[in-house]
């Protein structure tokens, strides 16, 4: 959808609405957007300040003043670059975190690895793949490809979120 946008010459996936239909599909759209970003950031916030709150003895409020005012002064200081540098610094924390538990985990399990892979065998649990075509079957690498195709063109093309990213990037 990044061609499409971009050949359409449009900063916004609302922009290309308006230009489509009209203002009334924009402005709709745009609340949508807003409203469910916003319900979200709520939640953003909300979830991490519950553990800041704990760990710094600070109200939750406090601790969602805190983040949202220190979001809020790197977005606008360093502007979408700044968004940017953020989410990737992000991806290798989350990665980081990811093998930290896993080994930490893995330490724990009695018998370590070996164990992990002789009960995840028996269980049949490291069949990743499937290519049945049989419609009944559960958790298909088709009906993966299908739900990630449409989940990916709804998320990444309609939600300003993504495709501010996109388009900037």
């Amino acid at each position: 959808l990044v061609p499409f946008f971009h050949n359409a010459r449009v900063f916004t996936a609302y922009e290309y609405l308006e230009r489509r239909f009209d203002s009334r599909t924009r402005t709709l759209t745009s609340l949508l957007f807003l409203l469910s970003r916003g319900l979200a950031v709520g939640v953003t916030l909300y979830a991490p300040s519950l553990v800041l709150s704990v760990i710094l003895g600070w109200s939750e409020a406090a601790t969602v003043a805190l983040m949202g005012g220190t979001t809020i002064v790197y977005v606008v200081y360093g502007g979408n670059r700044s968004v940017i540098w953020t989410d990737v610094v992000q991806m290798f924390v989350y990665v980081a975190g990811a093998g930290l538990v896993f080994f930490a985990l893995l330490e724990r399990i009695p018998g370590g690895w070996a164990e992990v892979v002789s009960t995840g065998s028996e269980a049949g649990k490291f069949a990743v793949l499937n290519f049945s075509t049989d419609p009944k079957a559960v958790y298909t690498f088709w009906a993966g490809l299908v739900g990630g195709v449409a989940l990916t063109l709804a998320t990444h093309g309609t939600d300003q979120f993504l495709v501010q990213r996109l388009l900037s990037a």
